[in-house]
């Protein structure tokens, strides 16, 4: 009876570790941690959101840099603000950023599509 008792207890212990592991694994996931190479997907909404930091609805020039710091990231950066604003009023709303990434997508081959490669020719 005591011997039965006492796997019943490893068995109890070793299916709660397990629960908790697991538990842990969930929650960072959530979390936007996990495997290595694994990314969170965040909405275009929601990182416009975080960007406007006064909720205009729109992001100025400063909110768009947010805390870029080195000379060659704040150049890329007043290009594409540049880029999204299409009416040239200094600010960027969600409708502008949304055409923006809609048009880079187009821009890109879709995946597999090869390139065309000409074969040398002879002179």
């Amino acid at each position: 009876m005591m011997r039965l008792l006492s796997m019943f207890l490893v068995a109890v212990f070793t299916v709660s570790l397990a629960g908790s592991a697991w538990a842990a694994d969930v929650a960072k996931k959530k979390e936007g941690g996990g495997k290595k190479g694994e990314s969170k997907k965040v909405s275009l909404e929601d990182r416009f959101a975080k960007m406007d930091k006064n909720g205009d609805k729109k992001l100025d020039s400063d909110e768009f840099m947010g805390r870029t710091t080195s000379e060659e990231a704040k150049k890329a950066k007043e290009k594409q603000f540049a880029e999204m604003d299409k009416d040239k009023d200094k600010f960027v709303t969600i409708e502008e950023m949304k055409e923006f990434h809609k048009n880079k997508a187009k821009e890109k081959k879709p995946h597999g599509e090869k390139k065309e490669v000409k074969a040398p020719t002879k002179e």
